[in-house]
C-alpha cells in the first residue's frame, strides 16, 4: 500500500517514512504516556508529526520471545 506525500511540491507515493523521532513521554495536561513520533517523507523530507497513545500500542510477536 502506499499514500502520497501531502507536500504539494512532492507529491510522491510512499510505502515507508523515514523515522525522525520516537519519543516517550508524559503529557502535561493528564499525565497519560504517548509514544511522541516525528515521520519524514524519504523523497522530500517533509516532516509529519503525530502522537499515539501507550494503550494503542500492541506487542509483535517475535521467535525471540517465544520460550
Amino acid at each position: 500500500m502506499t499514500i502520497n506525500c501531502r507536500n504539494p511540491r512532492c507529491n510522491a507515493p510512499v510505502e515507508r517514512l523515514a523515522l525522525v523521532q520516537a519519543n516517550v513521554t508524559q503529557t502535561p495536561e493528564f499525565g497519560d504516556w504517548i509514544v511522541d513520533l516525528v515521520l519524514a517523507c524519504p523523497a522530500c523530507g517533509q516532516q509529519y508529526a503525530t502522537a499515539l497513545a501507550n494503550a494503542e500500542l500492541q506487542p509483535i510477536p517475535s521467535e525471540a520471545n517465544d520460550d
